[in-house]
C-alpha cells in the first residue's frame, strides 16, 4: 500500500488543476467564516471550531475523493462526457501480481484520506488563529467525541466515496460524473447529521458507516475483481 500511496502522490502532484483545487478547498471555508463575520477574520465570535469542523468534516471527504480522482483515471478530468476513461495500468499490474485487491482497494483510498485530514487542519488552524478554539467551552466528554468526529469524519467519508468510485466500474467521462453525484448523498447526510445530533452519536454513525464500508469492500472484492489467473487444473 506504501507504493500505490507513492505513486499516487507522484501522479496527483503533476496535476496543477487537482493541486489549486486542495489549495481554494483549503481557503474557500475560511473566506467565507471571514465575510460573514463582516470581512473580520479575527471577528468571527459566532462561531464555535468543533461544531463547524464536524459539519464540515464529510465535506472535505467527498471534495478528497474527488481531487484525487486523477489517480484513478489519467482523464477523469475531461470535460468530453463521452471519452472513455483511460487507466494508468497499476490495477492490471496489481492484480497481475496475484496479491489481494483488498489492498489495492485500501491503498487507493489513502491519498484522499491524508488530502481530507490536510485540508480539515487547515480549517483548524484558522479557527486557532481567529480564537474560537476554546478548551472549556461545553463538556469534557462532548468535546473528546466532538473532536474524535472532527478528525473521524473526514478519513471516513473520503474512504468511503473512494470505495463508491471505485466499485462502479465507471467507463465514460459521464458515468463516472454521476456516479459522483451519487457518492454525494452520504456527505449530505453526515452534514444534516451533524447539524442535528450530538457529537457522541455523530460519532457512532460514523463508526457505523466506515464498518459498513470497510466490510462491504472487503466482501465484494473479489466479485469486483475476479482472478483470472488462476489455475484451471
Amino acid at each position: 500500500m506504501k507504493a500505490l500511496l507513492y505513486r499516487d502522490w507522484l501522479l496527483w502532484r503533476r496535476s496543477r488543476l487537482c493541486v489549486a483545487a486542495v489549495v481554494v478547498a483549503c481557503l474557500f471555508i475560511p473566506v467565507v467564516l471571514a465575510v460573514l463575520a463582516g470581512s473580520d477574520p479575527r471577528g468571527a465570535d459566532s462561531f464555535e471550531a468543533l461544531p463547524v469542523l464536524e459539519s464540515l468534516g464529510p465535506w472535505y471527504g467527498y471534495v478528497a475523493a474527488l481531487l484525487s480522482a486523477y489517480t484513478l483515471f489519467s482523464n477523469a478530468t475531461t470535460m468530453d462526457m463521452g471519452a472513455t476513461l483511460l487507466a494508468d495500468g497499476t490495477l492490471e499490474n496489481y492484480r497481475g501480481s496475484g496479491r489481494s485487491m483488498l489492498g489495492y482497494c485500501l491503498g487507493k483510498s489513502l491519498l484522499p484520506m491524508l488530502l481530507a485530514e490536510f485540508m480539515t487542519g487547515s480549517l483548524f488552524v484558522y479557527l486557532l488563529w481567529a480564537g474560537l478554539v476554546h478548551a472549556d467551552s461545553g463538556a469534557v466528554l462532548s468535546v473528546v467525541f466532538g473532536t474524535i468526529g472532527a478528525i473521524a469524519g473526514p478519513a471516513v467519508l473520503a474512504f468511503a466515496t473512494v470505495q463508491m468510485l471505485l466499485a462502479t466500474h465507471a467507463t465514460t467521462a459521464g458515468s463516472f460524473s454521476m456516479v459522483t453525484f451519487v457518492a454525494a448523498i452520504p456527505m449530505t447526510v453526515f452534514i444534516v447529521l451533524g447539524l442535528r445530533l450530538s457529537s457522541l452519536w455523530q460519532l457512532i454513525t460514523l463508526i457505523v458507516f466506515g464498518m459498513i464500508a470497510l466490510l462491504h469492500t472487503a466482501a465484494s472484492v473479489r466479485r469486483r475483481y475476479p482472478n483470472t489467473l488462476r489455475s484451471i487444473l
